[in-house]
């Protein structure tokens, strides 16, 4: 066989090379277009020779950059090769697109000619900026987190007293009213401390295998309730669903949060729609989303709306809390941000796709369970009180005697210290009289997770509870066996409190 002379290899060499490939003369006159190149521009080779090159770059600015940077390549006599420099260019159909350009010249029977070796940035660009715009929310989110642990321990000592208040009066008592009416208040305020602790990725109190479509059946009612008659709803949901990791109230809320967004998107009616799917991703498909879990399988849930859009500004910001495009104040919450600390807790990632007057698509992929088994059932337990000694670790005064105060109430003997070292010296002391510890997470000298695992080592079948307003989520991360059915988050009502020590003391030490 005879094989191919240079120029033939040369030339299929720039024909199938992934990047454009453009090569002009000193008159800026194209002279060579490869197919990379009409696969980013758009024209046709034909319809690109000839051409000034500078046909490309309507920007004044990007044309005396270009320049610049031919005038650099130019003033060397032989062959050279530019640094690499950005540049925006314009395609067929005047989209802009974001190039990485490497610059050459040559010399060919007397003349110089100049090559543009361009590759295409969007991708990069889109993961880029998908990086940065997670880590500020990341940022916001921790922020939320560290308030809301303030917001948590007022309202657990508030929430505690009022509720051993109620107990101890009668119902005919006169200030019976206003004792249920301080509780309908804190309720309230326990609700946006929820949201706030959502949007923060606090760890969930049930996490179990859940029915995407079960969830969505469940709630379809209030939702076709939620919509305005104008507004029509088509849905896909794919039969034999994988099963995500999550907590099916936290689920339910997240699919809420989106429709009352598509509806508010459409003031003038028009079509929501849902999609529930299983879905493969290989690497690079995860990486253009932002994904970093391992697993190829993913639950993708897209609900598509025929609103306003939002322009890329806005896009931008509607993770934020309290952000809105409806300058009433009653609309201002936390519907996205929730949302996007629901998907984040979940190991899931949320993409919108929104274009001005036509429309906007989220899209959450959530990765599926690796095991599909069904979820156990809480078990319903009677928090009676009893006899035993509990050891509370909370270095917040007001909190520390209210936990002390309601085990009291129902029998409980107990002790109270403050600090891991605390703790640490009370147990080495009077280890054997304690049947169950009660920690929070974050303590002044230490984690109280490091508490509990240093205690499981002496005594491996340690009863213990941890209690936090805000944990760390590297510390959750570290430690998820240890939160797995013994974390309390607050604030939290005392019988839920009383309720989880029972159950407890009550097993039999086998987790």
């Amino acid at each position: 066989m005879k094989p191919p002379s240079e120029s033939d290899l040369n030339r299929k060499i720039l024909e199938n090379v992934g990047d454009a490939l453009i090569c002009f003369d000193e008159q800026g006159e194209i002279v060579s277009w490869n197919a990379a190149a009409t696969e980013m521009f758009g024209y046709r080779k034909k319809e690109a020779v000839g051409q000034k090159m500078l046909f490309l770059l309507f920007e004044e600015e990007q044309r005396r950059l270009f320049e610049q940077k031919i005038d650099e390549v130019e003033k060397n006599k032989g062959p050279h090769l530019a640094p690499t420099f950005e540049l925006q260019v314009v395609g067929m159909h005047g989209q802009q697109i974001p190039v990485e350009v490497t610059l050459s010249s040559f010399i060919h029977k007397d003349a110089r000619y100049f090559t543009a070796l361009m590759r295409d940035m969007r991708s990069r660009k889109k993961r880029d900026e998908l990086k940065n715009r997670t880590q500020q929310l990341q940022a916001l989110s921790r922020l939320a987190g560290k308030i809301a642990s303030d917001f948590n321990n007022v309202l657990s000592v508030v929430r505690g007293y009022v509720e051993l208040m109620r107990i101890q009066i009668d119902e005919r008592n006169p200030f019976a009213k206003q004792i249920e009416a301080i509780l309908k208040t804190i309720e309230h305020a326990e609700k946006l401390d929820e949201q706030l602790m959502t949007f923060a990725q606090a760890p969930g109190q049930t996490t179990q295998n859940v029915d995407l479509a079960r969830v969505y059946s469940s709630l379809k009612d209030l939702l076709l309730k939620l919509l305005e008659p104008d507004i029509s709803l088509k849905e896909d949901i794919e039969t034999d669903l994988w099963t995500v990791r999550g907590d099916p109230q936290a689920l339910k809320r997240m699919l809420l949060n989106l429709f009352v967004n598509a509806r508010e998107a459409m003031p003038e009616g028009g079509e929501i729609q849902f999609k529930i799917q299983n879905i493969r991703l290989n690497e690079a498909e995860k990486d253009e989303r932002g994904i970093s879990v391992g697993s190829d399988r993913f639950l993708l849930i897209q609900i598509a709306d025929t609103g306003r859009g939002m322009p890329e500004e806005v896009q931008k910001k509607i993770f934020e809390p309290f952000f809105t495009t409806d300058e009433r104040e009653e609309k201002r919450g936390l519907g996205l941000s929730v949302v996007y600390g629901m998907v984040q807790s979940m190991n899931g990632v949320i993409l919108c796709d929104s274009q001005v007057g036509r429309g906007t698509t989220f899209s959450i992929y959530l990765p599926a369970s690796e095991t599909d088994e069904e979820a156990m059932e809480e078990r319903a337990l009677e928090s009676n009180g009893g006899e035993e000694t509990i050891l509370v670790v909370e270095d917040v005064p007001e909190v520390q005697l209210l936990l002390l105060e309601l085990l009291q109430t129902v029998g409980y003997k107990t002790i109270g210290v403050s600090s891991y070292q605390e703790a640490m010296d009370y147990y080495r002391a009077h280890g054997e009289e304690i049947d169950l510890i009660i920690s929070d997470v974050v303590l002044p000298d230490q984690y109280g997770t490091e508490l509990i695992r240093k205690l499981l080592e002496e005594r491996p079948d340690l009863k213990y509870i941890l209690i936090s307003g805000y944990a760390d989520q590297l510390d959750i991360e570290q430690n998820k066996m240890l939160f797995q059915g013994h974390f309390l988050q607050k604030p939290f009502h005392p019988s839920t409190l009383l309720q989880m020590v029972r159950e407890m003391l009550d097993e039999d030490g086998a987790d």
